[in-house]
């Protein structure tokens, strides 16, 4: 099988994907047609992208808008990443330390208590409207929200 051949069967097979998998909620279909091309191109290290990414995505899952965690959830994701979930593709083969990395922190979160007290002392400037929105648009640009129509269910917003 060429590469490219492999390439669109790797595409083609988050069509199939449960609504309530972690490459589902995590919007791995997205983020791999975005790798692909980013792959076609010295711009962008699309191992970078997809660490980003992943980090992004589940962070804006696990924090609602009024900067609480979300522990049920956290406790799904865990569970997902524990049970050998990697997502392993056409030029995908060094993303286990990415996932690794996913799960111990997504650990850490859960067992130390004191981990959430410190992200929750990070705050963005008060009184000052312009600077939370530049600090929204950077933190969670709309390209890492979850799409309405997938998290609708018992995780989305």
């Amino acid at each position: 099988m060429d590469w490219q051949q492999f390439e669109a069967d790797y595409l083609a097979s988050f069509h199939s994907i449960a609504e309530d998998s972690f490459a589902a909620y995590c919007g791995l279909a997205f983020e791999a047609e975005l790798s692909f091309f980013f792959d076609l191109s010295p711009i962008q290290d699309s191992f970078l992208f997809r660490s980003r990414y992943l980090g992004l995505r589940l962070a804006h899952l696990l924090i609602d808008e009024e900067g609480e965690l979300q522990r049920d959830f956290l406790v799904k994701c865990i569970r997902d990443l524990e049970g050998s979930f990697f997502s392993l593709g056409p030029r995908r083969e060094g993303d286990s330390p990415i996932y690794e990395h996913l799960l111990i922190c997504l650990k850490a979160l859960e067992e130390d208590k004191e981990v959430w007290g410190w992200i929750r002392k990070l705050s963005p400037p008060l009184c000052h409207k312009q600077a939370e929105e530049v600090i929204r648009q950077t933190l969670w640009p709309s390209v890492y929200r979850p799409r309405e129509r997938t998290l609708r269910g018992e995780y989305g917003r």
